[in-house]
């Protein structure tokens, strides 16, 4: 944890249920909305995250929160064999 982590909020595992995950972040986002301790400027999916944040992007765009994953197209594009050659 660096000193700029203000509060940790336990979410579902996005291993077991990606959207449960999201549901989740989307709520607490949406919880601490406005609060001066509590607004998030990014969400930056990592591995298993990417997939669902860059899916569901406008979810969290919607709270006036930036998203830090490449479009969901960019990532098909990437893991698709035929198409990467």
């Amino acid at each position: 944890m660096t000193s700029h982590v203000q509060k940790i909020h336990h979410v579902p595992s996005v291993n077991l249920d990606p959207y449960a995950w999201l549901d989740a972040a989307v709520a607490v986002m949406s919880e601490e909305k406005g609060k001066e301790s509590g607004s998030f400027d990014v969400l930056i999916g990592t591995q298993e995250q990417v997939a669902v944040v860059a899916a569901e992007r406008e979810r969290v765009e919607e709270l006036g929160v930036r998203v830090g994953v490449p479009e969901f197209e960019a990532i098909g594009a990437v893991l698709d064999k035929k198409r990467s050659g």
